[in-house]
């Protein structure tokens, strides 16, 4: 089977593929966060982008909400971040972000020190604990009224191409058992079909549900602001059509705020 064409960048970390689009729940999370900037103009507001990639959200946020906002740009991948310097060197804007090489769990962030968290597509690279660890350290990371932003593939990822029946009987299985996290696979290239996928992907990934996403975030003390599985259909292009059961996203407040 080969790999089909996507309206987006395969990262060179081989953690997956960098989509040049901004979904309906991310879109809502921006907006959010640009009526708060304005509301407080006075001081320099400042948002992760966890798993930036080439760092196309990084350069939106910049664009979209002002120049009072900072941005943390983070990935694991050198080369991406290189590129992604070289870009904010020319549109003037590098003096407004902090570029940051490493696992974003490593970071040395205060607490209640960021406006805003967007973590799209990457905790899911991580196993279940590490994802409910992620879930602990947006939360101390946060100021009152902050929001994340999180998304995460789904056990009917597209990636598994004719083997997502063998993926899905595997976490049935580990629901059978009480596996806190089913979705946990040490070895995922089993399961995908295209090798070229295979190899843009690590070993071991975390394939969740929305349920339990809204279990992490209740558990820390988040609200929910909008949560629900992604529209990929509008950014995948006909040759990639999903079920739209491929991933999900929420857009979670520290506390509740007026919108």
């Amino acid at each position: 089977m080969s790999r089909t064409k996507f309206e987006g960048k395969v990262t060179t970390n081989h953690y997956g593929t960098m989509y040049e689009s901004i979904d309906e729940f991310t879109r809502s999370a921006i907006d959010l966060l640009k009526r708060k900037v304005e509301s407080d103009p006075d001081r320099d507001h400042k948002a992760l982008d966890a798993g930036c990639a080439f760092g196309y959200l990084t350069k939106r946020l910049l664009l979209e909400i002002g120049s009072n906002l900072h941005v943390i740009a983070n990935d694991i991948g050198g080369d991406m971040l290189d590129k992604l310097r070289d870009e904010l060197m020319e549109l003037k804007m590098s003096q407004r972000v902090q570029v940051c090489d490493g696992p974003y769990l490593r970071l040395q962030i205060d607490a209640e020190s960021l406006d805003a968290i967007f973590a799209l597509r990457v905790v899911h690279f991580l196993t279940g604990d590490g994802i409910r660890e992620s879930f602990e350290r947006f939360y101390k990371w946060l100021r009152p009224s902050g929001i994340l932003v999180i998304s995460s593939a789904t056990p009917m990822s597209y990636v598994f191409g004719n083997r997502g029946a063998q993926f899905i009987e595997m976490f049935k299985e580990n629901e059978k058992i009480m596996r806190e996290w089913p979705g946990e696979c040490h070895n995922l290239h089993e399961f995908i079909e295209c090798e070229q996928i295979a190899r843009e992907l690590p070993n071991e990934m975390t394939y969740s549900l929305l349920e339990q996403f809204l279990r992490e975030s209740t558990r820390v003390g988040f609200h929910v602001y909008k949560c629900g599985y992604i529209d990929r259909d509008s950014f995948l292009n006909e040759a990639n059509k999903s079920t739209n059961r491929d991933s999900f996203c929420l857009v979670l407040v520290k506390d509740i705020f007026a919108a």
